[in-house]
């Protein structure tokens, strides 16, 4: 028996505790598995689609509640959506009228969202400023 016990406390037998942030060995490496897909990428809307949403896109900013919806659609490429106004009309830097929105765009099982700016342009009515893509749902 007391041999048993002497080989026991004398390291057969050990408990081993991670200290590697303790000297320096702190290397945070990420666990990469197949099985977690990257989330999709907001793409673009198209040019056809933009053409498409133009005349809601006029009307929206033309209103002057924020937060009402005015629905678009493509019956070529088959997308479909809306723009909300999600400001007042307001004066920018340069003295332009302008408006924040926000456009969904749905096309097959994804739906996308993009918030941009447009602002008054003349004759010419409402024009973008910039969209920039906030998320996209499959």
């Amino acid at each position: 028996m007391a041999v048993g016990l002497g080989l026991l406390l004398s390291g057969c037998a050990a408990i081993s505790i991670p200290m590697g942030g303790l000297f320096g060995d702190d290397k945070d490496e990420a666990t990469v598995t197949g099985s977690v897909k990257a989330p999709p990428a907001v793409t673009p809307v198209p040019d056809m689609d933009w053409r498409a949403a133009r005349g809601a896109l006029s009307q929206a900013m033309s209103r002057t509640d924020a937060g009402a919806s005015v629905m678009w659609d493509n019956p070529v490429t088959g997308a479909r959506g809306s723009i909300t106004p999600l400001s007042a009309a307001v004066a920018s830097a340069t003295g332009k009228t302008c408006r924040t929105f926000l456009l969904s765009r749905v096309f097959g099982d994804n739906e996308t969202w993009h918030q941009g700016e447009a602002c008054l342009n003349g004759k010419h009515g409402w024009k973008v400023q910039a969209v920039r893509p906030l998320a996209v749902k499959t």
